[in-house]
């Protein structure tokens, strides 16, 4: 046993609550897919370049740090044609980057407030830590914000509507309180859409919102990048609850550990996902369609890649208080 407190994040929390199969495959014993892998970094990328936007840099500085922190990588593990191949994924940011200057954002964000690391205890005992990242604590007139970037493969309504009750946003709202001591009442949610933009010789007709350019499509594909700026809130008692339930899963997801320690165990764990639909986005239902067999990871079709919550949230800032 080691005294060391288990450093958990809502990755983890949320896959315990739909699957101990993917809970443990992937945040347990750090086996991931190509598919995931990809989404991950070119997310990342986006963090990068947006942190470099939010502490003053100039656009072209930061699409220079999206394509520095993507594009080597993704040259040789992404397809050419896909919706995140590098050359789509920089014209989406460059459009992103000419809508927002920051002298127009609607709100303001101290240099310093922007990837803030942070671990805090769930428990009394601090047994347990809750890590994460902040992208940034925002102002609004007089109130106070979290600043939260995603990127999505498509952006629609029921989407959006995820994020009025999500875990990952009541989290960090707590967090950044136990960080500023200060009262924090929503987020603003900084959306985009990494999807294939349109890039032939036709001629652009428009569609979903978008009027027609009149032009062929690999002139203003660009102009039909996809993103939102959206805004949610958190009632002081949305976050007890929030700090209740995450508490109860992680101490689900330490008892799991502690019976569960090594990859031998997998055909002990359940698949929750079966009865409540998470199989559908799961990058591991190949996986599980094939009754999750050892050879399917031998084979090479899932990748190692260790999952290391404190790590993550404390790479380039030093820890917060509360800390490990």
């Amino acid at each position: 046993m080691t005294d060391e407190p288990l450093a958990i994040d809502n990755s983890t929390l949320r896959a315990v609550a739909r699957c101990s199969t993917e809970a443990m495959v992937r945040y347990a014993w750090h086996w991931t897919t190509a598919e995931e892998r990809a989404t991950l970094k070119a997310g990342t990328a986006f963090h990068t370049a947006m942190e470099r936007h939010f502490k003053g840099d100039q656009p072209a500085e930061v699409l220079a740090a999206f394509s520095a922190g993507y594009d080597a990588w993704a040259d040789e593990n992404v397809k050419a044609d896909d919706r995140l191949a590098p050359a789509n994924l920089s014209r989406i940011v460059s459009r992103w980057l000419d809508l927002n200057p920051l002298a127009t954002s609607p709100f303001t964000v101290d240099p310093t407030m922007v990837e803030v690391g942070f671990a805090y205890p769930l428990t009394d005992d601090g047994s347990i830590v809750f890590c994460g990242r902040l992208d940034g604590v925002a102002q609004y007139q007089d109130a106070l914000y979290v600043l939260e970037h995603k990127s999505t493969g498509r952006i629609t309504q029921d989407w959006l509507d995820t994020f009025t009750l999500d875990s990952q946003l009541s989290g960090y709202i707590w967090a950044a309180q136990q960080h500023t001591g200060m009262t924090v009442v929503g987020a603003f949610l900084n959306a985009i859409e990494f999807s294939k933009l349109p890039n032939s010789a036709m001629k652009c007709k428009g569609g979903g919102g978008v009027p027609s350019h009149g032009v062929p499509y690999s002139e203003c594909g660009h102009l039909h990048a996809n993103m939102r700026m959206a805004v949610v809130s958190r009632a002081p008692e949305a976050l007890v609850e929030w700090k209740k339930t995450a508490t109860h899963l992680a101490i689900r997801y330490r008892d799991m550990l502690a019976k569960w320690p090594t990859l031998e165990s997998l055909h002990k764990l359940r698949m929750q996902g079966t009865f409540n639909g998470s199989c559908r986005f799961c990058s591991f239902k190949d996986f599980c369609k094939l009754h999750r067999p050892m050879s399917y990871i031998a084979a090479g079709n899932l990748i190692f890649e260790k999952w290391s919550p404190y790590e993550r949230a404390t790479l380039t800032n030093e820890p917060t208080a509360h800390t490990p």
